[in-house]
């Protein structure tokens, strides 16, 4: 007779990047080249952008929202978790001093009191560190990610599957009806979320 093995309880963590995942700002990353050119970045610009050395990189804009526009598909699925009792968190680059103005923008949009974490550094493997510390320290062994960074996605993924092989991690690149060329990437993906959340 063979002996049963019982699978532990899945214990799920959900974790939402901010800019361009949740909500879109006229926020921008302002980049002067040694040379005296000047160039204005949106968050989803930079976040495919690899800084020189000599970049001199201004993020004052991030300290707070300007003109804070929801992206309604992402944060509905945001407040199904919270609605359903799930695990979820913002993990977001942004500096402490964007904290509570974004506590407050989620409040205003039906998401109060969740967990907003503000890194202040834009390393893709600062967002994969401390996912890796909050599965040490709560044992999830089901993360799902939401970023708009295929980089972070990538860091996440990387990290989750060499350290903690016994984890399942659902990386999602987040893309949207305004990318013309990834329509069908933001349909998919709906449907995959919906039937995860299940």
């Amino acid at each position: 007779m063979m002996a049963s093995t019982t699978r532990p309880p899945v214990k799920k963590l959900r974790v939402f990047d901010f800019d361009d995942t949740l909500v879109r700002t006229n926020s921008f990353v302002r980049l002067r080249k040694p040379g005296g050119e000047q160039v204005s970045m949106t968050p989803a610009e930079y976040a495919v952008y690899s800084p020189m050395p000599d970049d001199d990189l201004d993020f004052e804009d991030f300290k707070r929202l300007n003109d804070p526009r929801e992206i309604s598909w992402t944060l509905n699925i945001l407040r199904s978790v919270v609605r359903s009792g799930g695990d979820a968190i913002i993990l977001t680059a942004r500096g402490s001093e964007a904290k509570p103005h974004i506590e407050e923008f989620l409040a205003k949009v039906g998401v109060p009191g969740i967990e907003v974490v503000t890194l202040g550094d834009s390393n893709p493997m600062m967002k994969a560190a401390h996912i890796a510390a909050r599965i040490e320290e709560f044992g999830y062994n089901f993360v799902e990610f939401f970023d708009d960074s295929v980089k972070n996605v990538h860091a996440v993924e990387r990290m989750v599957a060499n350290r903690y092989p016994d984890v399942t991690v659902r990386a999602r690149h987040v893309v949207h009806k305004s990318d013309a060329h990834h329509r069908v990437t933001e349909s998919r993906l709906r449907q995959i979320i919906r039937n995860s959340l299940l």
